[in-house]
């Protein structure tokens, strides 16, 4: 799980600068790397079925949420997918959204969840348990996928992309 440090290491400090312009009690929290190999933090999905995991860190409420894949022909080739649950949605339900779409037409790859040539590995979430707060989420969305870069980094999207 080391191959993802450098992309915690990018969305903390983006975090950080988002974080300059927030008030104190309103300020998102960061990623803890030491938290890598905990499944209740940062989920490992690899190798999993779609009914063999449920997704990690308050997933009832919204937040940011990302999904993190290495490249099948390149694995040192990283990737991460950014998105938001906000008003209408909650984390939890945005995960389904993506997952199940994707466990639907697995098997070529034993039981892999591919997107765009990589494969997804682990997924976290900023959760927003303030509903004062969910109205920052597309905010933070943009500005993390506007910063989050490095050489071997991919995102699977852009602002306003599925």
């Amino acid at each position: 799980m080391k191959k993802y440090i450098t992309i915690i290491e990018n969305i903390n400090g983006a975090l950080a600068e988002f974080n300059k312009y927030i008030k104190d009690e309103y300020k998102i929290e960061e990623l803890d790397i030491r938290e890598i190999e905990n499944d209740a933090y940062f989920l490992n999905i690899r190798e999993k079925r779609w009914g063999d995991f449920s997704f990690p860190r308050n997933r009832d409420v919204g937040g940011v949420y990302f999904y993190f894949g290495y490249n099948l022909e390149n694995p040192d080739h990283v990737a991460i997918y950014i998105g938001k649950a906000s008003y209408s949605r909650k984390i939890g339900h945005r995960l389904w959204s993506h997952f199940r779409k994707m466990d639907e037409g697995k098997n070529e790859h034993q039981n892999l969840f591919i997107k765009n040539g990589f494969v997804i590995e682990l997924i976290t979430s900023l959760p927003f348990e303030n509903e004062g707060t969910l109205c920052l989420a597309s905010s933070l969305e943009e500005h993390l996928i506007r910063s989050v870069r490095g050489d071997n980094i991919s995102l699977f999207n852009s602002i306003g992309n599925y």
